[in-house]
């Protein structure tokens, strides 16, 4: 086959997907990459475009089985010729459908397609089994959001202009059971697999043309997010309470991918937002601190983080905090029962502030520098913080009337030890009381520990701040 035209490798935009379920907002790599062969295929000769295939896939980060997907895909069209045929036979590689590429794999052509059609159909019958399968999760995860949240998500449904097609769906419903549907209890109940899949398609494209509205208000609220979040880590650093690296990840924010959050991914999942470290945050459509939130997922992803989940969102919110209030000294500013993660930094705040050596300061500034250093200095910054609490909490009174650690059995990883301890308790409320805990949200399980490790700071630190016995190896 050939053209008038050169060839065209793919665009780095991603295709929007047509099929299938995608809950985190991405793209579906396997539709995105089939309809990019589809449309590029004849634009340009094919053994030309296999070779820019060749030269770019290791530059542009594309994998091998992405190079092989498209190679079968172009071996199932039939539209080469059989100098692109020899080619491909010379090229010795694993295909994402398991055949393995060598020099005179296959007799012919025919043969060759005929193989990777046959995987081709086996993966397809796996495709829908896995719709299915997400179906039956997604109307379980929408009836519990009905009973956890019931008041905003039937707010949430109510202000959805769904289509024509899909409300005489729901009269049809009633009609043959003679019992009334809204669209929340509808989807999970009444609807078919193929009337929610269409629906779930038609929101991913819904939630497509809100994340490319300028003036929906979340949309603003995230382009002020990001502008705030680079102001305020450009003047936490020149404070001295953010390591100078902070700056470098701030460069970063104008280029982050925020997107406005699917209701699927957001608060029937119980959290307002998100960030995934393959770089991109994800603020929900129903948040009405889409600023704090943005802030806040912005630190997560550009200025730093610490293992132990606890002490990382602690950290984390204390920093958006003190973005948005000018005021990062202060552990108790913005600190109210109704604010994100305040039983972790309520948490911190006792555990920085209790222990009978008072003079012994823990600047809440050294866990924030702490949080945006770069490894090779992080070790020495733990080691002072540790030996404070250990001061703190453990010292005794030497000759010179200071606290000391000499001659005293103290703990030597203490937040690492508290890390390993929230994990402890988590997986032991699991194990003892699973019914209780498999159904509820994640958090209520951190919620619980939290409590649990509070309760051990005030009647038993040493024991809270010792390394537990099914301790890995420090991480934090």
């Amino acid at each position: 086959m050939s053209t008038e035209h050169g060839p065209q490798p793919p665009s780095d935009e991603p295709i929007k997907i047509e099929h299938g379920l995608d809950r985190s907002l991405g793209y579906d790599t396997v539709t995105t990459m089939e309809a990019m062969t589809q449309s590029r295929i004849s634009t340009g000769t094919t053994l030309d475009y296999l070779r820019k295939i060749e030269e770019d896939f290791e530059a542009r980060g594309w994998s091998e089985e992405y190079r092989e997907r498209m190679v079968d895909e172009i071996i199932k069209s039939g539209q080469f010729s059989e100098s692109t045929w020899q080619w491909i036979e010379q090229r010795e590689a694993k295909t994402s459908y398991g055949v393995t590429w060598s020099p005179g794999r296959y007799g012919s052509l025919e043969d060759a397609q005929s193989d990777i059609q046959s995987e081709s159909n086996r993966e397809q019958e796996y495709k829908s089994e896995t719709i299915a399968r997400q179906l039956t999760e997604i109307r379980a995860d929408i009836a519990k959001a009905r009973h956890d949240r019931p008041y905003d998500m039937a707010a949430y449904y109510d202000s959805l202009d769904i289509p024509q097609i899909m409300k005489g769906w729901i009269d049809e419903a009633e009609a043959a059971t003679g019992k009334l549907y809204t669209l929340d209890n509808w989807l999970d109940r009444a609807a078919t697999d193929e009337q929610l899949l269409n629906f779930l398609q038609w929101h991913v494209d819904r939630m497509d043309k809100l994340n490319n509205d300028p003036n929906n208000e979340v949309k603003i609220g995230i382009e002020d997010g990001g502008r705030i979040h680079a102001e305020g880590i450009q003047a936490l650093v020149e404070q001295g309470y953010l390591h100078p690296q902070a700056i470098e990840g701030a460069k970063k924010d104008p280029t982050t991918k925020i997107l406005v959050g699917d209701i699927f991914d957001t608060l029937v999942q119980g959290r307002i937002g998100y960030a995934s470290y393959m770089g991109f945050a994800v603020v929900g459509e129903t948040d009405q601190r889409s600023i704090d939130t943005t802030v806040h997922e912005l630190n997560h992803l550009n200025t730093g983080r610490l293992s132990h989940r606890w002490i990382n969102e602690a950290i984390t919110e204390h920093i958006t905090k003190s973005i948005r209030t000018g005021n990062p000294g202060s552990l108790v500013e913005g600190l109210s029962t109704d604010s994100p993660y305040f039983e972790e930094r309520a948490f911190l705040f006792r555990l920085l502030g209790k222990g009978p050596n008072k003079d012994i300061n823990i600047p809440i500034g050294k866990l924030m520098q702490l949080y945006s250093a770069p490894d090779e200095e992080a070790g020495k910054m733990l080691a002072d913080i540790n030996q404070r609490l250990a001061l703190r909490y453990f010292g005794r009174v030497g000759e010179d009337g200071q606290p000391t650690l000499d001659g005293v059995d103290y703990p030597t990883n203490i937040l690492e030890a508290i890390g390993e301890r929230i994990e402890e308790i988590e997986k032991n409320l699991l194990f003892h009381e699973p019914e209780r805990w498999r159904d509820q949200p994640r958090r209520n399980l951190n919620l619980q520990a939290i409590r649990d490790v509070t309760r051990m700071l005030d009647n038993n630190p040493r024991m809270l701040m010792t390394m537990p016995d099914t301790a890995t190896h420090p991480r934090i």
